[in-house]
């Protein structure tokens, strides 16, 4: 019995000794994967375990010469020479995406271990270089509006991606980026975008998984330098239109004497100016009817029947207007009492489009005078012995102008006052002569 247990513990250490070493050969060292990879090894031995046929083995590890977590041990086939010595090994496809046949999972760029060992002895370490292309977009609409556009897509997925740029290009011109955006957005509108035909494309960026130029351990690289685009989406912009002109107002017609009161128009010869019934040629004096009745015709200056222009026993308030400046009148002559053409006001004729009539204060646009005017804007007399009612207008150039519509009628005055003087006097001589008697 010891005897066999001897021959046993001095037949396995000659087992493994005459193991043989295993070489990757596919894929190259290094080698960029982005695609389901075939997974070849080289073995060299004179014989196999127990002198039967190598066992060969294959895992994925990391950087630090450690088993990636999770991965499996996945055994290779004999595919070519002596299963026991020197022969080719593979049968195993290796996918970079999933990290299948030792993890089904989703991975980053970067580099890995192939380790591969022969009867169960020492791991040996080959490296690779995972480097996926960015997964692009997918459907991506584009729609135009006045001077803008909006975009919208299917956001790519991935371990390791890190953003996403959106490209632009008018019409006969050239790709430009015009934004950039993080991994998870859906939509973006183009705020500046020009009119006519434009093409928009979105793009995900993703690391390479090198550093330096060599290949880093997984998802340690944020460099987006692999970049992938959608396909192109075309839509029309078209241009803000121009500002409609404004419509224009019809011009108020100036007014005419029977609207503003009776004033004389400019257009009969200029503004009438009457004088006295002594040089008019007209009947009555002074205070009389100025070369007519009332109501009737004002006489020109050059003695004949002139027309009647104004009214002005019209009844109702009649528009005072500013009028041309004048001497103050005398009070002891009646006759100084001057007469005013108020002419029609001038017109901004640089504001077409305003419908209402300015007020103009009284001096504006003139020199400035410390004489007050007076206008004699009362009403015509009646008659010889007649003195109608006269308002007196007091204007300062510049500053408040103040009325006095003192309404002097001397028959309503003087008689009332004539009366009452009569019989207070009359009332004094029967008081008198009571008193008298009752003393007698």
């Amino acid at each position: 019995m010891f005897g066999i247990v001897v021959v046993l513990g001095l037949a396995v250490p000659t087992a493994a000794s005459a193991a043989g070493s295993a070489t990757v050969t596919t894929p190259a060292a290094n080698a960029p994967l982005s695609a389901t990879t075939p997974i070849e090894v080289s073995v060299s031995g004179s014989s196999g375990m127990f002198g039967g046929n190598h066992r060969v083995q294959v895992r994925l590890g990391r950087l630090d010469q450690t088993a990636v977590p999770g991965t499996a041990v996945v055994d290779l086939a004999c595919t070519g020479g002596n299963c026991g010595g020197d022969s080719t090994w593979g049968g195993v496809n290796f996918n970079p995406v999933t990290l299948s046949p030792f993890l089904n999972t989703t991975t980053c760029n970067g580099g890995y271990l192939l380790q591969t060992r022969v009867d169960e002895g020492s791991w040996t370490s080959h490296p690779i270089h995972v480097r996926l292309p960015a997964p692009a977009p997918t459907a991506v609409s584009a729609s135009g509006d006045v001077t803008s556009a909006a975009i919208e897509w299917t956001p790519a997925t991935g371990a390791d991606l890190v953003g996403q740029v959106i490209q632009r290009r008018p019409e006969g011109g050239s790709w430009q980026q015009v934004a950039q955006l993080g991994t998870q957005a859906a939509s973006w509108i183009d705020g500046d975008a020009p009119t006519g035909s434009v093409q928009y494309r979105v793009s995900t960026t993703r690391p390479d998984g090198l550093v330096n130029g060599t290949p880093a351990s997984p998802c340690a690289d944020t460099a987006p330098d692999l970049v992938t685009w959608s396909a192109p989406a075309t839509t029309t912009v078209t241009a803000e239109p121009e500002p409609s002109a404004s419509p224009t107002t019809p011009t108020r017609p100036r007014p005419t004497p029977s609207e503003d009161g009776g004033q004389p128009s400019t257009g009969d010869g200029g503004a009438e100016q009457p004088t006295d019934g002594a040089t008019d040629g007209g009947s009555g004096t002074d205070g009389g009817t100025d070369g007519g009745t009332d109501g009737g015709s004002e006489s020109p200056t050059d003695g004949g029947t002139g027309e009647p222009t104004d009214n002005p026993t019209t009844s109702g308030p009649v528009t005072r207007r500013a009028g041309d400046r004048v001497a103050p009148p005398s009070a002891a002559d009646p006759a100084a009492r001057p007469q005013v053409a108020l002419p029609s006001l001038p017109r901004d004729e640089s504001s077409e489009d305003d419908d209402t009539d300015e007020e103009l204060f009284y001096g504006e646009g003139g020199p400035f005078s410390e004489e007050l005017d007076f206008g004699g804007l009362g009403q015509p007399d009646e008659g010889p012995d007649d003195f109608g009612p006269e308002t007196q207008v007091v204007r300062i150039p510049g500053a408040l102008q103040s009325v006095l519509g003192t309404e002097l009628e001397v028959k309503r005055i003087v008689e009332p006052l004539a009366l009452g003087m009569l019989l207070l006097t009359v009332a004094l001589h029967l008081r008198r002569w009571t008193r008298a008697g009752a003393i007698d």
